[in-house]
C-alpha cells in the first residue's frame, strides 16, 4: 500500500487513517470522506469511505433516543433485530451478532422485551415485535436516521450517559454547609 501524498487540505495523510480523518477533521474536510489529490480519486490501498450527510436528528428521533435508548449496544441490537424480523434471537446468538457476553445480550433483550419492541416466544426466544404503529414509525425513523448520522446519534447517546455519570459523581461532592 503506497501512503498517499498531503491533501490539499494541509492534512498530512502520511500517517495513516486514523491521523488522516482527524487532521482532515480539524481541517474542516469530511471526516468520512478522504480521497486525493484534491479529492479527486480513492487512495490506493485505502478503502472506500462513504460520506455521511451533515444532518441534524429530527425532534421526534431526539426525543425518542434520549428517553428510550440508554446505550449504542442496545441501539445495534434493536436495529439487528429489525433488520432480521422474522428471525427468533436468543443471547448466544446476538452476543455472536454484536461481539458482546451472553449476560449482556440477554440484558439487552429482557430490556427491548420491557420497552414493548420484543417479545418472548415459548422456547425462550425473542421475536422484534413492537407494542404498537407510532413505535414502529419511530424505530424506523431512528434506523433512517442513524443510517445518515450515525456520530450525531451516537453522539446524543454518550451525551445522556456522560450527563447522567456527572450527576452520579456530583452526589458525592463535599458540599459547604451554609449557615
Amino acid at each position: 500500500m503506497l501512503p498517499p501524498p498531503a491533501c490539499c487540505s494541509g492534512c498530512d495523510a502520511r500517517k495513516g487513517p486514523a491521523r488522516l480523518a482527524l487532521l482532515c477533521r480539524a481541517a474542516g474536510v469530511p471526516s468520512r470522506l478522504h480521497l486525493y489529490p484534491c479529492f479527486g480519486a480513492p487512495a490506493p490501498g485505502w478503502p472506500i469511505l462513504v460520506p455521511m450527510s451533515k444532518t441534524t436528528v429530527p425532534d421526534e428521533v431526539r426525543r425518542f433516543i434520549l428517553t428510550s435508548i440508554p446505550s449504542v449496544p442496545y441501539l445495534e441490537a434493536l436495529l439487528l433485530l429489525r433488520a432480521e424480523s422474522l428471525q427468533p434471537w436468543d443471547s448466544y446468538r446476538l452476543a455472536g451478532r454484536l461481539y458482546i457476553g451472553e449476560g449482556q445480550a440477554f440484558e439487552l433483550l429482557q430490556a427491548m422485551q420491557q420497552g414493548g419492541v420484543v417479545t418472548r416466544r415459548e422456547d425462550g426466544s425473542f421475536v422484534y415485535s413492537p407494542a404498537d404503529r407510532a413505535l414502529v414509525q419511530l424505530i424506523d425513523a431512528l434506523a433512517n436516521t442513524y443510517s445518515q448520522d450515525l456520530v450525531g446519534v451516537t453522539d446524543l447517546i454518550h451525551a445522556r450517559l456522560d450527563k447522567r455519570a456527572q450527576q452520579f459523581a456530583n452526589a458525592f461532592r463535599w458540599k459547604k454547609e451554609v449557615t
